[in-house]
């Protein structure tokens, strides 16, 4: 294990299509914003943070790929879900996108840390983090893991190195 690394973690990135997750694994990945086109598939990466090395895998958010998702839970340790803020019209699928991959996850997933990002927070018409949060009720819903609630930005990096701190933290203390 290069880099100073003695643990490691595998984190899926989902969210619905448009939210942002590929440029969010590269602001992780590479402290910048790169545009990207809609993902196929998935894309992996890596970054090592707080001495945890962290394997990325971006999924696709299309409504026909989701169900895919189910082949990566066995293996992953954490959840990053990604919201567009700005995207208010679909606020009720992202919710409903979320509750059922955790419920279809449930033995795979059980315990794994979940990362609310709610992202594109610079941009105007952006519901704040802690409306979405409300809206998700994770507070009344997610009782069997840890979870936390970012306000993020792809395009800035704000609070994109508060996420990965948070959930470093998280699966060293409970790994």
């Amino acid at each position: 294990m290069g880099g100073g690394s003695s643990k490691q973690a595998v984190i899926i990135v989902i969210g619905l299509d448009g939210s942002g997750k590929s440029c969010i694994t590269y602001q992780m990945t590479t402290g910048r914003c790169v545009h990207t086109i809609p993902t196929i598939g998935c894309n992996t990466d890596e970054v090592i943070k707080h001495g945890m090395r962290l394997n990325l895998w971006d999924l696709s958010g299309d409504p026909k790929t989701r169900a895919l998702w189910r082949h990566h839970y066995v293996c992953s340790d954490a959840v990053f879900f990604v919201v567009d803020s700005t995207d208010h019209a679909r606020m009720d699928e992202a919710v409903e996108c979320l509750y059922q991959t955790l419920e279809d996850a449930q033995d795979e997933l059980e315990s794994a840390p979940l990362v609310l990002l709610c992202n594109k927070q610079d941009l105007d018409g952006a519901m704040p983090a802690p409306l979405i949060a409300e809206k998700f009720d994770l507070e009344n819903r997610v009782f069997d893991r840890y979870f936390y609630c970012q306000a993020c930005s792809c395009r800035t990096g704000e609070g994109i190195q508060e996420a990965l701190a948070w959930v470093v933290k998280t699966l060293k203390k409970y790994q």
